[in-house]
């Protein structure tokens, strides 16, 4: 594709003290920021505020937020709920090596929701809650091997390493030795690739871990039959089902997995439990999680300073308040309204591409052939030239989302919000078509 200057002009010219800033940052912080995803070209913005369902960046240019921290603010930026319950416990003490009443009625609400729940252990983070699971899994079943799904992502952790071509890690430069050797990888949303990879393990497996609908891998959502074969399959080899909600649990009441009427033996949480402040968790039966007992004759160490710290208790616990089941139906019917105009956009635009997801959480794939994505790796057919100009001309628009095209919706988003990120969705592909239209000839 030769040099398209318009939409990236445009860009450098809209968001010239990000620029500036960002410069600054890198001379302290590698590529100007602390995680990998905030990185994009020609340079990211920097945001300074976000409040309801706006974002704003150092140019003073506002966006509709429909990225939404990959899911985790599910009410939006700065609610007022949120914020008031977080200042409740800030005068009293943040966290303690001690337990909490907050900690138990969190966990309570946890219960409520996912079937088979009984009790729940804390993290920071849902990389850890991920980590946590598989150490579990180990320890309950004795066994070493974990299968997952190619492109399912379960946190910056080497041992559940999302990204690779063959039925196993080895060829993967960036995951030890010992790792690899204990991982497995099968096809998302392929039952046969699946019971295949599972089946040479057999009495080696430990665990199967899934996301309910790929989040980094595109939003591809899992069939029934494909999870309905993977609790079958964790039964026959008496192996683990561990399903990772994370991103999904705003999907409905009792998580994604009550969609697809499938049963967890460990469910890993995350990003909105803890109402925009860190956490992750772990939940499941009392027998499984026995094992972090420090009766159990199997004890095994679980440790975390800022577990289950009171910020993220008490703003989770008003988060999952607010996100009932009426709520999520609204969020629900907002993204799949947002998706479907998107869809009829793109197939009115002339490019290639299709749109997947489910509820509130969807993904434009430019480039794709329609139809075409049910696997994580068939995401990868998408074009990443094209997409990387629909995110800058999406930023042109004011619409913040991710880079590889990921979208969600929030509970402080309008009917009129929602036409008018519509509206800038359709505006944004058709710059990308008019700056293309000589290379697709």
């Amino acid at each position: 594709m030769t040099e398209v200057a318009g939409i990236r002009r445009r860009y450098v010219e809209r968001t010239g003290r990000s620029l500036e800033l960002w410069r600054g940052f890198s001379d302290v912080l590698v590529d100007g920021s602390t995680r990998s995803l905030a990185y994009y070209a020609p340079h990211p913005v920097v945001i300074v505020s976000g409040r309801g369902a706006h974002v704003t960046d150092a140019d003073d240019n506002s966006y509709f937020d429909l990225l939404n921290n990959y899911t985790a603010l599910v009410h939006g930026n700065a609610h007022p709920a949120l914020t008031e319950a977080a200042a409740s416990v800030m005068g009293s003490g943040t966290v303690f090596p001690a337990p909490h009443v907050l900690q138990a009625r969190h966990a309570g609400m946890i219960r409520e929701r996912i079937e088979g729940t009984e009790v729940v252990r804390y993290t920071n983070s849902g990389t850890e809650a991920a980590m946590l699971a598989v150490r579990v899994a180990r320890a309950a079943t004795g066994r070493d091997i974990i299968a997952k799904a190619r492109y399912g992502y379960h946190g910056s952790f080497d041992g559940l390493a999302p990204n690779f071509g063959g039925g196993s890690v080895r060829a993967d430069p960036g995951v030890p030795r010992v790792t690899a050797e204990a991982l497995r990888v099968f096809e998302f949303n392929d039952s046969a690739d699946m019971e295949r990879i599972c089946c040479e393990v057999g009495s080696d497996l430990a665990a199967i871990v899934l996301e309910p609908v790929l989040g980094s891998g595109g939003a591809v959502p899992a069939t029934g039959e494909f999870m309905a074969d993977a609790r079958r399959l964790s039964d026959e080899l008496g192996a683990l089902l561990i399903l990772d909600e994370v991103q999904t649990f705003r999907l409905d009441h009792g998580g994604m997995q009550a969609v697809l009427g499938v049963r967890s033996d460990l469910t890993v949480l995350g990003k909105l439990i803890g109402g925009g402040f860190p956490i992750g968790a772990l939940a499941g039966p009392r027998h499984l999680l026995e094992v972090l007992s420090v009766g159990s004759p199997r004890h095994m160490k679980h440790a975390g300073t800022f577990n289950g710290n009171l910020v993220s208790m008490a703003a989770g616990i008003r988060a999952m308040e607010l996100l009932g089941p009426d709520a999520i139906s609204r969020l629900n019917s907002g993204g799949e309204a947002l998706a479907s105009s998107t869809r009829s956009a793109l197939a009115s635009s002339g490019l290639p591409g299709t749109v997947t997801g489910y509820g509130s959480m969807f993904n434009v794939h430019i480039g794709a052939e329609v139809g075409t994505v049910r696997t994580g790796s068939e995401t990868t057919a998408q074009d990443q030239a094209l997409m990387e100009l629909f995110h800058l001309a999406l930023l042109n628009e004011g619409v913040f989302a991710a880079p590889r095209g990921f979208f969600n919706t929030s509970t402080v988003l309008s009917d009129e919000d929602l036409e008018t990120v519509a509206g800038a969705l359709k505006q944004a592909l058709a710059s990308v078509v008019e700056e293309t239209a000589g290379e697709r000839r």
